[in-house]
């Protein structure tokens, strides 16, 4: 049974597309979980130095101001936002797994269509 060349043509520029936004979407989720760890990593220097300091209070900054923070207040704080940043790295992993699944399959997919039809042409 042959598919006609209009619904083959259609199905792979369908795909194509497919596969140029899911390209664009993981290079953007890989961006995004590059940044979440470098946050980490900062954050975690962040605690380091002020546990290291011994100051009891610290500076955090509220806009344009700065207000007086006790150190304990401000590394929980701190561990929170790494805490939350974890959690979204954990998630950004199973969408960046599913993106390149899909990816990888959509490719794939168009060779299996592609390649009956280059074969035959070049035989």
């Amino acid at each position: 049974m042959s598919v006609p060349p209009e619904a083959l043509q259609k199905l792979l520029v369908e795909m194509d597309t497919q596969l140029k936004e899911k390209k664009e979407e993981l290079s953007i989720t890989n961006l995004s979980l590059s940044r979440l760890a470098q946050q980490n990593k900062v954050l975690e220097l962040q605690i380091q130095e002020i546990t290291n300091s011994g100051n009891a209070n610290v500076w955090e900054s509220c806009g344009k101001t700065f207000l007086t923070t006790k150190s304990e207040d401000y590394i929980s704080k701190l561990k929170q936002q790494i805490n939350d940043n974890k959690d979204s790295i954990n998630s950004l992993g199973k969408k960046q797994n599913y993106l390149e699944t899909t990816v990888k399959t959509t490719y794939d997919n168009m060779r299996q269509l592609l390649g009956p039809e280059t074969t035959s042409k070049s035989a």
